[in-house]
């Protein structure tokens, strides 16, 4: 007799991290979610880093009726690791966890109640950052690892539209093939482009404040140059998506002619929060940086953070 289609399929992609995933299964198998649900495993590492640790969690799995499977992504391309989950999911739903995420225990149930109770298309919930002590204090009392907190069942904000904790209708993906875009997948971006396009189809997103993972922020978080090339990244995709959305002509004055008034508020905000001077250039750092990165795009130099 085949096997039952669960609620939901959580898509997990991860590479070189075994650590953090277990962390993240046994946070998964803990889950409060009482309708079928299965894991998806994505390991982007050809060398198959993360097969040792699935297997080690199968057993534990089946005990509580949940279905894990383990799949490689060879071509070392986040995108093509995330659509290789989104195609072997079963779920009329389809969650998305990072293997350097921990869920609470209701986070799955927490999401699927608020898409529910709202009637959306998908939902999004908290990443709360988990800064090891090993931090300097000025940065773990800092919001440089926070991300924006909105109020429960709220409509979601472009900016806040990532994998890292999320819920969507499984027939969203469908409607472009992928459906995340391989040109993302060295520098990231690839999650907002594919979420905002969908928002702007008029889909109903929304935020669910009580269904929180801890995210843990990696050692190579504490030195500048990491946010200087995130922000290098992120400007470069933003003048990637203007120029798809208006041409070359139009992208580069769109996008460049932002730049002066954006790095005006940059500079404001650094006087506003020199409570903390470090934080605060830290900020700044990723700010500037990140508009270079929108003049870089058309210069051609292209930062990968994908890619080891």
């Amino acid at each position: 007799m085949p096997e039952s289609a669960p609620e939901i399929s959580v898509c997990l992609c991860t590479y070189k991290r075994p650590d953090k995933l277990s962390d993240c299964l046994k946070s998964l198998v803990k889950q409060s979610f009482s309708h079928p649900f299965e894991v998806i495993v994505t390991d982007n590492d050809s060398h198959r880093s993360g097969e040792k640790v699935v297997y080690e969690f199968n057993e534990v799995f089946q005990i509580r009726g949940i279905h894990i499977s383990y799949l490689v992504e060879p071509v070392q391309n986040i995108s093509l690791a995330r659509n290789r989950c989104v195609q072997a999911a079963r779920g009329n739903l389809v969650a998305f966890i990072d293997d350097d995420e921990r869920a609470s225990s209701h986070w799955l149930e927490t999401l699927y109640q608020i898409l529910l109770e709202t009637d959306a298309d998908g939902v999004w919930g908290p990443v709360i950052p988990d800064i090891p002590e090993s931090f300097p204090e000025w940065m773990r009392r800092s919001k440089l690892f926070h991300r924006p907190i909105l109020k429960d069942k709220s409509a979601m904000q472009s900016s806040s539209l990532r994998t890292g904790n999320a819920i969507i209708k499984r027939s969203l993906l469908g409607m472009r093939s992928g459906p995340f875009r391989g040109k993302f997948g060295r520098t990231g971006g690839e999650d907002s482009d594919l979420f905002t396009r969908l928002q702007k189809k008029k889909f109903k997103f929304v935020w669910a404040a009580h269904a929180e993972v801890i995210e843990l922020i990696e050692e190579k978080r504490r030195h500048l140059c990491w946010h200087v090339k995130r922000g290098y990244r992120g400007g470069w995709a933003y003048s990637l998506k203007l120029v798809e959305n208006n041409g070359w002509i139009g992208g580069f004055c769109l996008s460049t002619g932002r730049i002066f008034p954006a790095s005006l508020r940059s500079a404001l905000l650094f006087v506003k929060n020199l409570k903390n001077p470090r934080a605060a250039f830290y900020q700044l750092a990723g700010e500037l940086s990140g508009h270079l990165g929108k003049i870089g795009y058309f210069l051609n130099v292209k930062v990968e953070e994908y890619r080891k």
